[in-house]
């Protein structure tokens, strides 16, 4: 038992399920995922009053057994569909209201109902997959607070296992390599600088999309080894190759949010930079808006930390709702680029290029560079000419490139 709420605890799940499984006995999950200190003003005493309160409601609902998985998670088990759907209606019945002293607690629990448990082979299958869901629900929103685990997300869940082992063995094998994207600088009228942009092989040399391995990597934390072989890469054949007598001013790296959180990103790369004797003013890090005040923070003192030691920062994916006007301003960047949905849009929607007007006069007013990404025609190219846009990258000029035919193109552009 969960000493706390006198329900069964995650050992007694294991145990239970195993054993409906093995007897091949149908029965239902509704996983209730939530936490307390909604408030702004919630105190551990409050938080201890409402959860006593919440404990007491559940135990009185019949028809169900409940465990409690975890701290924040608790797993109602039935035989009966009805019954089921019955209790769940109760329950979000009940956590629509508010809880605690005053009536002044609001708690919006996460639903994930699995009906189909012939989908797994062992208990602890089950607990993964409630993992699993908890960390897709992460930033869903209010309105998508119900999901249903089918044999979908079975398969979805084995894919990315597969994709985390692959990516393992990439780092292992160094089967990473960098791919290089010029951009084009209008006023100088060549290409002065290029984005670094991560490809992995598989074991027959064929090249996984990044859209296939990059959400893995965030979402396992090996982002950040990733992320550190990736500048090492970079910074090698800064050194090797010299680009710079080709006109190429900066190579611009990017920075995933578990990155941009990472204590120590900013130590590990000025050791990198001094090891291959880099020119600090030779790297740009493009970042992202960050998920939290904490990540910020951190964010805020690598950027301190980099900035002194000589980099520059450029602010990504401008116009696709994950950077705001705010966040020009609060963060001390160099360059703000505009997404290609945005650029496209430019050329397509009289609202969008309003919006693109404004924002550009605001960024060139703060003194600060622009690169349009996405250009794929020459007229949309003589369009962020005339609309002094000072950087264009983009299918028009190349796509990325591997380091040799990268080299070769600055060379003959």
């Amino acid at each position: 038992l969960d000493w706390k709420t006198g329900f069964f605890n995650q050992n007694a799940f294991l145990l239970y399920t195993g054993q409906q499984l093995f007897q091949k006995r149908e029965f239902y999950l509704l996983c209730m995922s939530c936490s307390l200190g909604t408030s702004e003003n919630t105190s551990s005493g409050t938080d201890e009053i409402v959860f006593k309160e919440m404990t007491r409601f559940i135990s009185k609902i019949s028809g169900t057994k409940v465990f409690r998985i975890t701290e924040n998670e608790i797993v109602f088990l039935f035989f009966d569909k009805e019954e089921e759907e019955r209790v769940y209606r109760q329950l979000r019945s009940r956590f629509k209201k508010p809880w605690g002293k005053g009536r002044m607690h609001i708690i919006r629990p996460k639903w994930f109902s699995l009906t189909d448990t012939g989908i797994v082979n062992r208990a602890e299958d089950l607990l993964e997959l409630f993992q699993y869901m908890l960390q897709k629900s992460i930033g869903s929103g209010e309105d998508n607070d119900y999901s249903v685990i089918d044999g979908s997300i079975i398969r979805e869940l084995n894919q990315e296992k597969e994709v985390e082992q692959l990516l393992l063995k990439a780092m292992k094998q160094d089967w990473i390599e960098v791919f290089f994207q010029p951009i084009y600088s209008t006023e100088k009228g060549q290409f002065v600088s290029a984005e670094a942009l991560t490809r992995i092989h598989d074991a027959s040399g064929n090249i996984i999309p990044p859209n296939m391995f990059i959400e893995v990597a965030e979402q396992t934390g090996l982002i950040v080894k990733l992320g550190e072989m990736v500048f090492e890469k970079v910074c090698r054949f800064i050194q090797r190759e010299n680009p710079a007598r080709y006109g190429i001013e900066y190579i611009e790296v990017n920075l995933s949010l578990i990155q941009c959180g990472f204590d120590h990103l900013a130590e590990g790369f000025i050791n990198i930079m001094k090891k291959y004797d880099i020119d600090p003013n030779y790297i740009n890090l493009e970042i992202t808006e960050t998920a939290s005040l904490n990540e910020k923070r951190t964010l805020l003192t690598n950027m301190k930390a980099l900035r002194e030691f000589g980099v520059s920062f450029s602010l990504d994916d401008f116009g696709t709702g994950h950077s705001n006007l705010n966040y020009i301003v609060e963060m001390p960047v160099d360059i703000v680029k505009f997404d290609r949905d945005m650029i496209q849009s430019y050329f397509h929607s009289e609202k969008a290029k309003y919006v693109m007007d404004a924002a550009m006069h605001m960024i060139q007013g703060m003194q600060l560079q622009i690169v349009s990404e996405g250009i794929e025609t020459k007229e949309q190219y003589r369009v962020m000419e005339k609309l002094g846009i000072s950087y264009i990258q983009g299918y028009y000029f190349s796509k990325p490139l591997p380091e040799r035919e990268f080299l070769e193109f600055i060379s003959n552009g």
